[in-house]
């Protein structure tokens, strides 16, 4: 395996040997360096999930108030559409719920806060706002 890897990092270095290969150790500069450009542009909602490619997903749970099935289609990490069926039986009506879910980032804290604005049980019944974000996030 070191044979291996010493001879990848000839290849990519261009060099014959490994011992002509020079060694940079970071420094503690460096390593703050990194932590600040981590912190500022990499460990943000927008670089991890704002560029994500649109896609649609299907989520389904059994819950004490029956089956909700929820179909979405995401844009940009938000959710663009939302459609919920299942057997449950609402009194209020879902498209509501649809509604409010637009434009929501994926992300269990958004959810949660747009969530506890709904009487989910007059839409689902026994439902917590926890599982039915849980639901729409796959966990």
């Amino acid at each position: 395996v070191d044979e291996f890897k010493n001879l990848i990092t000839c290849k990519i270095l261009g060099i014959n040997s490994i011992d002509e290969a020079k060694r940079y150790v970071l420094t503690e500069e460096d390593w703050k360096a990194i932590d600040e450009l981590t912190a500022s542009k990499y460990k943000n909602w927008e670089w991890n999930y704002g560029q994500s490619p649109q896609y649609s997903d299907y989520r389904d749970g059994r819950f004490a108030c029956g089956t909700i099935q929820c179909y979405l289609e995401v844009e940009q990490g938000r959710i663009s559409n939302c459609r919920i069926y299942g057997d449950f039986f609402a009194k209020g009506n879902v498209q509501e719920v649809e509604e409010k879910l637009k434009g929501v980032r994926m992300v269990k804290e958004d959810l949660v806060e747009v969530l506890r604005e709904i009487d989910l049980s007059n839409y689902f019944g026994a439902v917590t706002v926890e599982e039915f974000a849980g639901l729409i996030l796959g966990e």
